[in-house]
């Protein structure tokens, strides 16, 4: 048996299934190493690493708006967002579309990372994982959380829709829930390195689904005449759902967006200009590379 990062690797042969049954992964020949080290091994450490740190700052993000929100409540612990909204952030909106990234994401193909096994090395250097890219996220996370409450806040409050009837707590706790769930889905997109159709469903269907919830889940209260406890919780966000018709959330949603991930997308572009990375590289010759192999074959 191999070990490898913590990992062990059992090698099925003559000498029986010891090793498999007490390893972590088998293969059948001691050739299948190389692929499963610099291609999946990379992978999945580039996946995991942005995972764990993209959990960090959903999550920060998010409830740090109840955090300001305590500013203007007299600190009376008065929530921001409804109950059943708050579980359904990390179970539905934002835990499913990291699954995407964490399963699917490659940031060069297979043939690239098996014929170039120095990549490997960026996993040795820490090079997606360390302390100076954790604090980079939880600053992101934190200068994010107050652009999504703040603007939606000062933008809503004390206005009325286009009946003359008040925007409350609760409605400017959508448009903030909207913003949230916008910023982290977009900053989502921007980390992805490979588009698929999974990757186009879980991040934009996730988001659509949001207002659709959030109709349905005010219309509970009147589809069923009986005073269920769990039902309750839907007569706070009755009729609320009507800020998705007003013009003025598009605009903050945009502004919102525009303000927290345009940072983000001129530092990436920033850093892949001026710092020739070696991965970079071989990102912008892929299609020579593969060309190049496909000839040699």
């Amino acid at each position: 048996m191999i070990q490898s990062a913590n990992v062990g690797i059992g090698i099925s042969g003559m000498e029986g299934l010891q090793a498999v049954n007490a390893s972590d992964y088998a293969i059948g020949q001691f050739r299948f190493l190389k692929r499963l080290l610099l291609v999946h091994g990379r992978w999945n450490y580039r996946r995991v690493s942005k995972l764990v740190v993209y959990v960090f700052y959903k999550n920060i993000l998010f409830f740090l708006t109840q955090l300001w929100f305590n500013i203007y409540n007299g600190y009376s612990g008065a929530s921001l967002h409804d109950n059943w909204t708050i579980a359904l952030y990390n179970t539905i909106f934002t835990g499913l579309p990291i699954v995407a990234l964490a399963f699917m994401d490659r940031d060069v193909p297979d043939y690239i990372a098996e014929k170039y096994p120095e990549l490997y090395f960026q996993g040795q250097k820490n090079r997606y994982f360390n302390a100076k890219i954790f604090i980079s996220w939880i600053v992101n996370a934190v200068f994010h959380s107050t652009i999504c409450f703040f603007i939606p806040y000062y933008c809503l409050v004390d206005s009325k829709f286009i009946d003359g009837q008040d925007i409350d707590t609760q409605t400017i706790g959508i448009a903030v829930y909207s913003c949230v769930l916008a910023v982290t889905l977009f900053k989502l997109a921007i980390e992805t390195a490979s588009w698929t159709i999974v990757h186009c469903l879980f991040y934009f269907g996730f988001y659509l689904s949001f207002p659709a919830f959030v109709f349905s889940y005010g219309s509970v209260y009147y589809l069923i005449k009986y005073p269920y406890p769990v039902l309750s919780e839907t007569y706070s966000i009755t009729q609320r759902w009507r800020i998705f018709l007003s013009p003025q959330f598009y605009f903050i949603l945009m502004l919102v967006a525009f303000a927290c991930c345009l940072r983000d997308i001129f530092w990436k572009g920033f850093v892949r200009m001026y710092d020739r990375n070696f991965l970079y590289e071989l990102q912008e010759k892929r299609k020579q590379i593969r060309k190049e192999m496909q000839f040699i074959k």
